[in-house]
């Protein structure tokens, strides 16, 4: 939930925040964004799986490796906060869980 609000708020297009939170790949995305959540999702189900030929799809779709090495940080904090939350029982704000994106605020 906190996930799907924050893409709300960030793209302000609530039915890709849905698509996303359903079935990322039946989502209306770019290939670079299409690329990272496949990366992603094969991280975060094995890591241990995970080759140099995964890191080269991510430069064929443009990444830069300061970038990727941003992403696999970012990914690596979520794995993080959401272990602590789970095993500590956390929900999510509920105002957060809500929010829409707030004009002026975030990306366009």
């Amino acid at each position: 939930m906190a996930h799907g609000a924050f893409l709300r708020s960030e793209t302000g297009d609530e039915t890709l925040a849905t698509q996303v939170m359903s079935d990322w790949r039946q989502a209306a995305l770019d290939a670079g964004t299409a690329a990272l959540l496949e990366f992603s999702e094969r991280a975060t189900h094995d890591a241990t799986k995970m080759t140099t030929a995964d890191i080269e799809r991510l430069r064929a779709a443009g990444f830069t490796d300061e970038g990727i090495l941003d992403a696999v940080s970012i990914m690596g904090f979520f794995q993080f906060a959401n272990f602590h939350a789970d095993v500590l029982g956390l929900d999510v704000n509920p105002e957060y869980a809500t929010m829409r994106k707030v004009e002026g605020m975030g990306k366009a």
